[in-house]
């Protein structure tokens, strides 16, 4: 008897091995997906919020990100998105080839979106764009969770998505200015020169894209909104009040 179990064990351990082998036979090694999502490098984010109220240029872009699921290629690749669902026909944005360098496993690329002069969308609705990856010869769309990217399209002033709270790397923006008013906001952007920033964690220099800013120059920019209210209210009757009809302060 043992010596017919041994036999049956060794019989088993053949079979295992054997499919195994045939796995690894069978898997496709040119198989390549792409993951895309708004975020950062290594978080994923549900959504990214464009405003219009919040550029001066004629011309503007968001960042997504990407990630190879299956084996670096030697040669370059190429990539795109496609609208799939939402207000398309109302937001001017540009489609374009990506590419994926050889030896490439992720990246970050830009998404352009064209703004008319005197753009009057969205002024008292939301709306948003749902965008996917672009099946072709040498992507498949990635994973359920990381395939689309919904940019939520608003034209009005409106609270930041990251003034209560933010993603690391990002601060937010209650940590620097406190409670939110759309007062406040509006004196904010008119002392800070741009209408949209985002707060970088570092307290040194760093090179960053022109819509954010490192938590030394908001701790400045908090400063200078001070003294710039302080002049406002020695120069009024009645201090700087915001549409709650409380007093404009900061911390």
């Amino acid at each position: 008897m043992k010596k017919t179990a041994l036999i049956l064990s060794f019989v088993a351990a053949l079979l295992c091995i054997s499919c195994q082998q045939n796995e690894l036979k069978f898997y496709d090694e040119s198989y390549s997906a792409l993951n895309i999502w708004f975020g950062t490098e290594t978080v994923v984010s549900d959504s990214l919020t464009f405003n219009y109220a919040y550029t001066v240029l004629d011309r503007d872009s968001v960042n997504f990100h990407v990630r190879l699921a299956g084996m670096p290629s030697p040669v370059d690749r190429t990539f795109r998105l496609k609208a799939v669902e939402g207000d398309i026909d109302l937001v001017d944005f540009e489609l374009q080839d990506y590419v994926l360098p050889a030896g490439g496993y992720q990246g970050t690329y830009p998404l352009y979106i064209n703004i008319p002069e005197n753009y009057s969308n969205f002024t008292d609705r939301s709306g948003h764009i749902v965008f996917e990856l672009q099946e072709n010869d040498n992507f498949h769309q990635g994973a359920d969770e990381s395939c689309k990217l919904y940019l939520v399209v608003k034209n009005f002033l409106a609270k930041p998505d990251e003034w209560d709270s933010a993603t690391y790397p990002y601060m937010s923006f209650a940590r620097y200015f406190g409670s939110y008013s759309a007062v406040k906001f509006a004196f904010i952007i008119q002392q800070a020169g741009y209408s949209f920033f985002r707060i970088y964690y570092t307290m040194g220099s760093a090179e960053l894209p022109e819509t954010e800013i490192t938590s030394t120059v908001a701790a400045y920019l908090v400063m200078k909104c001070k003294l710039a209210l302080a002049e406002y209210n020695d120069s009024h009757d009645t201090p700087l009040t915001d549409e709650n009809g409380f007093e404009v302060v900061f911390p």
